[in-house]
């Protein structure tokens, strides 16, 4: 039996989220300017923008840049920073703009993945079984609510995706040119259905978002508060992801109590475990920016 933990499959919630709203960010901005749209860019903050890594850490995150994910504004050190609140101004330009500026099915799903990862973080963390921090959630809503309205705003000029009786012809005429297939090839992991947010797009792969254009490379300014409150949605996420190598260590070894075998899988598997964990905490210090109250020094990962 396999391995069920793997370091090239398991994916970093808020490494994702970052990619995405990065992106999110980039292609506002691009299609902003070409609408004539002015935001209150910054070009001498970019280069501040990233921290300088050392050892493992900058190791770590050359893999992570070459791991892929959302192209362009993802892992590119960013040219020039905007703020949060220029989204909203920067979809409005784009939905007026004449002639009307289609949006891709991809970007739309971006929107959705990056609200929806965020939103279920929040409700894992705030549920009965843990204990939640005495702080205002509306900090924590903020972020959410700026790219819920900018994804209301852009909706309507969301291309469509090809429906599904279409898909599925293509998908028959490839089957009857190449008959060896893997059959695990189209399954998707871990993606957000959004099926509710497009239901006319027809089935949404992964697919949609590699075909998306690159994007200039945007940083996103957050005042000290918005700061606070994604370090603490980064630390939530990555208790998450502690929380599902637990589940699924757990169950190797249920197993192999109730059935006396893969004694191997489950030492294998509770050998990734404890190298992942360690990665995740190197790249979390990588990912998050601190807030002034929070140092490194007094609250090391």
């Amino acid at each position: 039996m396999a391995n069920p933990l793997s370091a090239d499959k398991l994916t970093s919630i808020y490494r994702q989220y970052k990619q995405d709203t990065a992106y999110i960010a980039g292609w506002l901005s691009d299609k902003s300017a070409q609408c004539g749209h002015q935001t209150t860019a910054k070009r001498e903050n970019a280069a501040s923008a990233q921290p300088r890594l050392k050892g493992k850490a900058r190791k770590l995150a050359k893999e992570n840049a070459k791991a892929g994910g959302s192209k362009g504004a993802a892992d590119a050190s960013p040219e020039y920073t905007i703020r949060v609140s220029d989204f909203i101004p920067m979809a409005t330009s784009i939905a007026r703009f004449t002639p009307s500026i289609q949006v891709p099915v991809g970007l739309g799903k971006l929107f959705s993945r990056a609200i929806t990862e965020r939103r279920r973080v929040g409700d894992w963390f705030n549920s009965p079984h843990n204990e939640s921090p005495d702080e205002d959630d509306s900090s924590h809503a903020h972020f959410i609510d700026v790219l819920q309205q900018a994804h209301d705003i852009l909706r309507p000029l969301i291309a469509s995706a090809p429906r599904k009786h279409e898909r599925r012809t293509a998908k028959a005429s490839a089957t009857e040119q190449v008959p060896l297939q893997n059959a695990f090839d189209g399954l998707t992991v871990d993606e957000t259905p959004d099926h509710e947010e497009y239901p006319n797009s027809g089935e949404s792969t992964i697919e949609e978002v590699k075909k998306l254009p690159a994007v200039t490379p945007v940083g996103i300014v957050h005042e000290e508060w918005e700061i606070e409150a994604e370090f603490f949605f980064a630390i939530q996420s990555f208790l998450l992801e502690i929380k599902r190598i637990r589940k699924t260590i757990t169950k190797v070894w249920k197993r192999y109590a109730s059935t006396g075998y893969d004694l191997v899988v489950a030492t294998v598997s509770t050998n990734t475990a404890i190298e992942l964990v360690r990665q995740a905490e190197l790249e979390l210090e990588h990912l998050i920016t601190r807030p002034r109250k929070y140092p490194a020094g007094d609250y090391p990962v």
